[in-house]
């Protein structure tokens, strides 16, 4: 009698209640739901690139009245104009925007040089020339005439134009 007792009057193991298993497939989901995902859905490392930091100035007309384009402008040091960074910023910035130019004003050089580029061009080492307004623009040719001239190539890279004199 007392087992009889102790059945009716004892509570279900925790084990046989369905709260419990309702519970372990919503822990057992979560578990496997993002195991895979750890790695794929995590914001990547932010990429830093020499155009992060790219200021975009308004071109404007003779008197100054209209607005006729824009140009953008990068300050940093010479040193960093590698030829990758060079590359990425050619390819993922100057090329994917459209701008009159595409500049890189060196800061750790006070001649006013840098990194010139339209479409299907980039020119390093130019002298630019800033006007009473704040505004740059390319030098005439005697100041690119030591510039690096480059073309884009179809494989994304930058190949150097050789200039024979």
């Amino acid at each position: 009698m007392k087992d009889k007792a102790t059945k009716s009057n004892g509570k279900k193991p925790i084990f046989k209640k369905w709260w419990f298993w309702v519970i372990i497939v919503v822990i057992l989901a979560a578990i496997f739901g993002n195991m895979g995902s750890n790695d794929e859905n995590k914001p990547e490392q932010a990429e830093s690139h020499i155009y992060d930091n790219a200021q975009v100035k308004d071109v404007m007309n003779g008197s100054r009245t209209e607005k006729i384009g824009e140009y953008s402008i990068i300050e940093i040091s010479s040193e960093e104009v590698t030829d990758e960074a060079l590359t990425d910023w050619y390819f993922n910035y100057v090329a994917k925007n459209d701008f009159n130019w595409c500049m890189i004003l060196y800061t750790d050089k006070d001649d006013n040089s840098g990194v010139y580029s339209i479409s299907g061009i980039v020119q390093k080492d130019v002298v630019f020339t800033k006007d009473e307004n704040g505004d740059y623009s390319l030098s005439e040719a005697d100041a690119t005439s030591h510039a690096i001239t480059y073309i884009p190539t179809d494989d994304n890279t930058l190949k150097e134009l050789k200039i024979e004199e």
